[in-house]
């Protein structure tokens, strides 16, 4: 077990060195606040095992976890996830489309071969505070040659109330999401499958445009990222509501709809609570 006490302000770190004095298993590992992917690759770093779990700092796992996952880590398996909503096996590019669905983002409750986890996937830049989880695993594709097996075994335990997490606190914005449309396809596009994946990208990206057009960004729709998006759309088959984003970067009246449509969920939401 390393615990990577990542600048904390409190007293974690002596709790840390606590529990490495009381256990010679436990590594205790200071370091001055750099982020929690630099706190991940110090600690993938320190690691010696063929496999690596990621807790986050205000989680915990059952007893069992580790055990249970190991038991599905076979020669013909990369990556093991728990918490899966499906009990499934995926190729690199059948994975890589899960990824873009919005699916198996976390880095928690996925157990690693460690050979995946090299410099420059563990170096997600630290302006990345929400989705870094996403670009790391974007980082890994090109790492992974075996399968991803996914299980909807319930091992994680999530810290849901916790008022100081970045997820809570995060201000999105339209520099951010821009900054990390940019970050992915640039991410993918250095890999030799990207063609194939590309149609997922594509829809991946409309997704985004359409919460930044329906939550009324300051989009600057001259910019080189959506001309290419533009471009990228000509000849693929990427359904009604990719045809409504391209109207809607041409015609700011169609703009409407996703801003009516964000209201509206919004308002759905309040309702059901």
């Amino acid at each position: 077990v390393i615990l990577v006490d990542d600048g904390s302000p409190d007293n974690a770190g002596e709790i840390c060195d606590q529990l490495a004095d009381m256990d010679s298993r436990i590594v205790s590992i200071h370091q001055t606040n750099q982020g929690v992917m630099a706190a991940r690759k110090r600690g993938v770093e320190a690691s010696v095992g063929d496999y690596v779990c990621f807790v986050d700092a205000d989680d915990c796992i059952k007893e069992d976890a580790l055990a249970s996952m190991c038991s599905y880590m076979q020669e013909n398996v990369d990556v093991v996830v728990f918490e899966s909503e499906v009990n499934d096996c995926y190729n690199r590019i059948e994975y890589a489309n899960a990824l873009l669905k919005f699916r198996y983002w976390n880095l928690w409750g996925k157990l690693f071969r460690r050979e995946l986890l090299d410099d420059y996937v563990m170096s997600v830049p630290r302006q990345f505070k929400v989705g870094e989880d996403f670009l790391c695993n974007l980082r890994m594709l090109s790492r992974i040659s075996r399968t991803v097996v996914t299980k909807p075994i319930r091992k994680y335990i999530y810290n849901e109330n916790n008022p100081k997490s970045v997820q809570k606190n995060h201000i999105y914005d339209y520099e951010y999401e821009r900054m990390m449309i940019i970050e992915v396809k640039d991410t993918l596009e250095n890999n030799d499958f990207f063609n194939e994946i590309k149609p997922s990208f594509l829809r991946w990206e409309t997704c985004y445009l359409v919460g930044m057009i329906g939550y009324r960004y300051n989009v600057d729709y001259e910019e080189k990222w959506i001309k290419d998006f533009l471009k990228d759309c000509k000849g693929q088959k990427l359904g009604f509501r990719c045809v409504l984003v391209k109207i809607a970067i041409r015609y700011k009246a169609f703009r409407w709809l996703f801003v009516l449509e964000k209201s509206l969920k919004a308002i759905a939401r309040k309702v059901l609570k």
